[in-house]
C-alpha cells in the first residue's frame, strides 16, 4: 500500500466527499484515515483499527450542508 493513501488529500477548509468549501453554519464530521484494520490490541486482544495521524472533514449531508429541513437516515 502506498503511504499517500494515509495522508490528508484535501485541505481542512473543504469537504473530503464533495470538495465544496466548508462554510459557517455547515455541519461537518471528522473522517479518520485507517492505517491498519483488524489488528489485535496488545492487552485486550480485541479487534481494533489503527488510525493515521491525519484526518479530513466531510459534510454530514453534502446535499444539505447546514441540515435545514432534511432528515438523515443512516444506511
Amino acid at each position: 500500500m502506498s503511504l499517500d493513501v494515509l495522508k490528508q488529500r484535501v485541505p481542512l477548509s473543504a469537504c473530503a466527499r464533495c470538495r465544496k468549501a466548508i462554510q459557517a453554519g455547515d455541519r461537518v464530521l471528522p473522517a479518520y484515515i485507517v492505517k491498519t484494520a483488524k489488528m489485535r490490541h496488545p492487552e485486550t486482544k480485541e479487534l481494533v483499527s489503527e488510525l493515521s495521524g491525519d484526518f479530513e472533514f466531510v459534510h454530514a449531508s453534502c446535499s444539505d450542508p447546514t441540515l435545514e429541513g432534511k432528515v438523515i437516515i443512516a444506511p
